[in-house]
Formats: C-alpha cells, structure tokens, sequence
C-alpha cells in the first residue's frame, strides 16, 4: 500500500510529492538496486544455465554452435546485467577479442606459451566436470570410477 500526499509550497508555489512506501515496497526497492544481490544472480545464473539446457531439444543444441548466435547470447547476458546498449556491445567485442585470438591455441595472437600447461589445465578441467556430473549422474559415476581403476 502506498500513501501519496500532496501538498502547495507557500514560498514558489510547487507542487510536491511525497510518498511513503510499505514495508514490502521498501523490500522490493532493496533487492531491485542491490549491486551484490544482481551481482550474485547473474552468477547463479550463468553457472546453472547449462543445467536447464539438458531439457532443450537438439535442433536448439545446434544453434550453440553457430558463433552468431554465442554472440547474441553473450550480448543478451551483457544486456542484463549492465542494462547499456552500448556498454553491452563493447563486451561482445571484447568477449570475441579474447575467446577468438588471445585464448584460442591455433591464433597467432595466442598469450600462453606453453601449450602442454594448457593442455594440462584443459585435462584439470574435464576431469572436475566429470566429477560434478558423477555427483549427478549415477551412470558416469560408475564410469569415472572404471577409468579411475
């Protein structure tokens, strides 16, 4: 419920506003423009999101391929969070900056120069996501279990 009261200055003769918010509008106005709370959503949702996508049909699954498509995805991510046109799509070049040319091993603009320290990173990496899946998925634990022996 909100109370809005309305009342003439004598001095300039301006109408002001005042409004008095309930207990649960103050609430809302807290979670809306909290940096941390937004912050701390987007990083649910972008760490739950390949969660939700076993659910989507393979046709959608091809579409993750196509590059455009990623870039879209990363603008809409950027868009949500920042709430800038612009901004949003300064971080799609940014984001194909680094991920085509300064982390991709076949570029020549590559910044890591050991390739076996990234080749083991990338083994680290698939090994962990093997274990969260097993934690998941009854019959991957019983592979990782196999290829660990």
């Amino acid at each position: 419920m909100r109370i809005v009261v309305i009342r003439m200055t004598t001095t300039t003769g301006n109408i002001m506003k005042y409004v008095w918010n309930s207990p649960l509008e103050s609430m809302y106005g807290f979670l809306d423009n909290n940096p941390i709370i937004i912050a701390l959503l987007m990083i649910f949702l972008n760490i739950s999101t390949k969660y939700i996508f076993k659910d989507v049909p393979v046709s959608w699954e091809k579409m993750g391929e196509n590059q455009w498509f990623r870039y879209f995805v990363v603008f809409a991510i950027s868009y949500v969070g920042i709430r800038d046109f612009s901004t949003s799509v300064l971080m799609v070049v940014i984001f194909a900056i680094v991920f085509k040319f300064l982390l991709n091993e076949d570029s020549d603009y590559y910044i890591f120069d050991d390739k076996e320290q990234m080749q083991q990173i990338k083994h680290d990496i698939k090994d962990k996501e093997k274990r969260i899946t097993a934690k998941i998925h009854p019959v991957v634990a019983e592979e990782v279990i196999q290829n660990k022996k």
